[in-house]
């Protein structure tokens, strides 16, 4: 925690500070690790007439300790995050101290349009349907929104899926997509498909757009059977991301492909979802982003003192097993895993729960009324954490015709939710939380 002055330090130091009026007279980063190919054989790679635009060139990742890693549906409601509530937590007595002015937010980076997987608006086993969608992300085909450099936008696909029973292990692997018939596809499939994307946006923007470039995240989301969520899935859905960055060199500068995981203490089973996690980070140089909620968290707090500090909660959403230490393990703890939070809500609670988790795992030692070591103070490594972005769900909202799960309260459109996640992070009264820029925002949609 932050040092305090006593009340006498207070005085002597103050009376020193009028004395020296009188007598004066005047009132993380680093660059990404190159990629090590995993074991599995990639997919035959097809020819293409490759053109190399001039592209701006992505920017560095900060690369983190290798500690945090292994051996170092209709619509799902859970998406529309439910109001979080404040019961529960202790109210301290209101300090004299006066809280510094909060800090006017920078102009927020354009957003990309993120795109939900449902199978009621795109067929995910359907190649050409992939490359048009990769076109239209391009800016081509009359696209709602322009490809720009360095932007970034999340596929959205659903759950993770394999095809084991009580009485044999699975042998294949998959993911399930949006919609209420439980469609799911192969990751083979998936894969192939997904190339189709990659290739749909590069052929655009090389003719039209050749400034343009993008990370496209792979998402996956814990809302289902936790037996699907395992270390082999995570492994797997490394390793096709790692197979289509490496699809055509001539793209690499172009779009890059990652990994990106919803999850959220509302879906339980955090057990499951760490190991899944863990399955990811086997693969040497994988990279996921976390776009998940901090649903139940609290935000941060006023001592007696007037200082600014961490607040704790041993529940964050009633009969799940999530922890604190859960939030900041897999949203940045774990070497793959960076922020990139869902900031929906529009008075500005969910910003200030991640501001602070950030807090909290910078400073924090036990965990409150035990002797047990916070799981950053255990780990040692990646305690300082670095955000890289902001999703919203405004476009959604819009898409599924202002529904209450998500209107008026979950409705923050792109620039209010980056500036407040920027405002929380940049708090003049919590300097540990500082980072200055945000780099990206995306907002998700269902239909567009």
């Amino acid at each position: 925690m932050m040092g305090k002055l006593n009340p006498i330090h207070a005085r002597f130091v103050s009376a020193l500070v009028l004395l020296a009026f009188f007598v004066s007279g005047f009132g993380r980063p680093m660059a990404e690790a190159q990629p090590v190919a995993p074991t599995d054989t990639p997919f035959s790679t097809a020819t293409y007439d490759s053109l190399t635009p001039t592209v701006t060139p992505f920017p560095a990742t900060p690369t983190k300790s290798e500690g945090g890693g292994v051996g170092g549906l209709g619509m799902v409601p859970q998406f529309y995050l439910p109001l979080i509530s404040l019961s529960g937590q202790i109210v301290l007595p209101t300090p004299t101290t006066t809280p510094l002015p909060t800090l006017t937010a920078p102009p927020a980076p354009p957003a990309a349009l993120s795109r939900y997987m449902s199978t009621a608006n795109i067929d995910s086993t359907n190649y050409n349907e992939l490359y048009n969608l990769g076109r239209k992300r391009g800016g081509c085909d009359d696209s709602p929104t322009p490809a720009r450099p360095n932007s970034f936008l999340i596929l959205a696909f659903g759950y993770p899926w394999d095809n084991h029973t009580p009485t044999s292990a699975a042998s294949s692997y998959g993911v399930g997509l949006y919609g209420s018939g439980r469609v799911t596809v192969r990751l083979d499939v998936l894969e192939s498909n997904l190339f189709g994307f990659v290739r749909g946006y590069y052929n655009c923007v090389s003719i039209h757009n050749p400034s343009a470039s993008l990370t496209v995240g792979l998402g996956i989301n814990s809302s289902d059977d936790p037996s699907w969520l395992t270390f082999e899935h995570g492994r797997q859905w490394a390793q096709m991301v790692y197979r289509l960055n490496n699809q055509h060199a001539a793209w690499q500068s172009t779009i890059k492909v990652v990994g990106a995981a919803d999850f959220e203490p509302d879906w339980k089973h955090v057990a499951s979802v760490r190991q899944w996690a863990e399955g990811y980070a086997s693969v040497t140089s994988s990279q996921y982003y976390f776009y998940g909620a901090c649903s139940g968290c609290p935000a941060v707090t006023r001592d007696a003192s007037g200082n600014y500090i961490a607040n704790y909660t041993p529940v964050l959403v009633a009969e799940s097993d999530w922890t604190m230490d859960d939030v900041w393990y897999l949203a940045y703890g774990i070497r793959p895993a960076y922020p990139l939070p869902e900031i929906y809500e529009t008075s500005g609670v969910h910003a200030r729960q991640w501001q602070n988790i950030v807090l909290w795992a910078a400073t924090c030692t036990l965990i409150p009324y035990t002797s047990q070591l916070c799981e950053p103070q255990r780990r040692g490594v990646n305690r300082y954490m670095y955000f890289s972005g902001v999703m919203t769900q405004h476009q959604a909202c819009i898409d599924i015709g202002y529904a209450p799960s998500c209107y008026p309260l979950l409705f923050n459109e792109p620039p209010a939710g980056w500036g407040q996640l920027w405002q929380a992070l940049n708090d003049p009264n919590t300097p540990l939380t500082h980072q200055g820029a945000l780099k990206w925002s995306t907002d998700i949609s269902w239909e567009q």
